[in-house]
């Protein structure tokens, strides 16, 4: 017998639908700072394995993860910050880090303009 696909036991990644909603909320965020461009990339993990011990399975684990990564720009300068959680408060938080460490870069004058929008995958 197999068990139902449930929430509390569902193998489904989110839906494009979510992931873009994550990837607007940065957004919408990094507009309300000094940030001239932003990128987001989001990734979203499943992974599972199963040991076994003497010919038998000794453990089964899995860990599903979403990394949220926030490149900003300002003034000629760059960087990069990550978080592990999608609640407003992190997303802002990873801008706002994002824009600090970029506030202690030297300006960069060949740096490159942030890429227009790409296709969800």
């Amino acid at each position: 017998m197999s068990a139902k696909n449930t929430p509390e036991n569902s193998a489904a990644l989110s839906s494009a639908r979510e992931l873009r909603r994550v990837i607007e909320s940065v957004l919408h965020l990094a507009k309300k700072t000094h940030a001239e461009d932003t990128e987001v990339h989001v990734e979203e993990v499943d992974d599972s394995l199963t040991r076994f011990a003497n010919n038998a399975i000794h453990q089964n684990v899995a860990e599903r993860g979403v990394t949220i990564s926030v490149r900003t720009i300002a003034d000629g300068r760059t960087a990069r910050a990550t978080t592990n959680r999608l609640d407003e408060d992190s997303l802002r938080g990873a801008i706002d880090a994002s824009l600090a460490l970029a506030g202690s870069q030297p300006k960069d004058p060949h740096l490159l303009p942030v890429p227009g929008g790409q296709p969800l995958c």
